[in-house]
């Protein structure tokens, strides 16, 4: 068993012969020479993830977002634009509740790495990297995911 002891304290089953290749303690993602591991971040609901890097299909950088949020915010944007000829205080409601809907999809704009699996993935987002050189990164995995399959 491997614990890292920092400001998060968590317990990561390492098998035999199995060596950490990364450890973001942030974003509560582990990766070795055999798979990638996912935890529940300290307040969210209990998850755990684990992919095995021979059953990996692709890993991606992309954004990642809350589409609903946008559909949403379009939505009451709309709704309040057509309700403002008819009814003045519920059309600026709309409009507000577009609005709001529509900064959160902003904000929660951000570029993750992506780990696929036919049945599961694992987002690790870029800013717990700091100055990483993801290339490096993903070839790192990739030789290992090489090996494994050996």
């Amino acid at each position: 068993m491997f614990t890292y002891s920092g400001s998060i304290k968590r317990n990561y089953q390492l098998a035999d012969g199995e060596s950490v290749l990364y450890l973001f303690t942030k974003a509560s993602v582990l990766i070795t020479d055999k798979r990638v591991q996912k935890l529940s971040s300290p307040g969210e609901a209990l998850g755990f993830t684990s992919i095995l890097l021979e059953d990996i299909t692709s890993i991606q950088v992309r954004y990642d977002t809350s589409t609903w949020a946008l559909i949403l915010g379009i939505l009451a944007g709309i709704t309040g634009l057509g309700a403002i000829i008819e009814f003045h205080a519920l059309g600026l409601l709309g409009l507000g509740v577009g609005a709001i809907f529509m900064i959160y999809y902003f904000q929660s704009l951000e570029s993750v790495i992506e780990f696929r699996s036919p049945s599961a993935g694992i987002k690790l987002p870029l800013k717990y990297l700091s100055d990483m050189n993801i290339p490096d990164l993903v070839n790192k995995i990739e030789q290992a995911r090489m090996l494994t399959k050996k």
